[in-house]
C-alpha cells in the first residue's frame, strides 16, 4: 500500500502538467514603473551649517546615533567579527 501511495505521488506532477500549461500567469515588466533618476535641488550650505549650529553641532547628532545604538540590545547579533 505504501509503495502505491509513493508511486502516485511521483506520478501526480505529470498528470496535471497539461492543466498547468493552460493557466495564464500574470506578467509585469520591472521597467513598467521605472522612474528615471532626477537631481535634487542643491540647498544653501551656509543655511545648513546654521541649522546644525542651532541644534548643537555635530556632537548632538553623534549622541543621538549613540543612544539609538544603545537601545538596540540585539545589535551585532549574527554578524561576523
Amino acid at each position: 500500500m505504501v509503495k502505491l501511495v509513493l508511486l502516485a505521488m511521483a506520478i501526480s506532477p505529470w498528470v496535471h502538467a497539461d492543466e498547468a500549461a493552460s493557466i495564464a500567469l500574470p506578467f509585469e515588466s520591472a521597467f513598467a514603473t521605472y522612474q528615471a533618476y532626477k537631481d535634487e535641488a542643491i540647498g544653501d550650505w551656509r543655511e545648513a551649517n546654521r541649522v546644525v549650529d542651532h541644534v548643537g553641532g555635530w556632537r548632538v547628532y553623534a549622541k543621538e546615533a549613540r543612544q539609538a545604538d544603545a537601545t538596540d540590545s540585539h545589535a551585532g547579533h549574527g554578524e561576523r567579527p
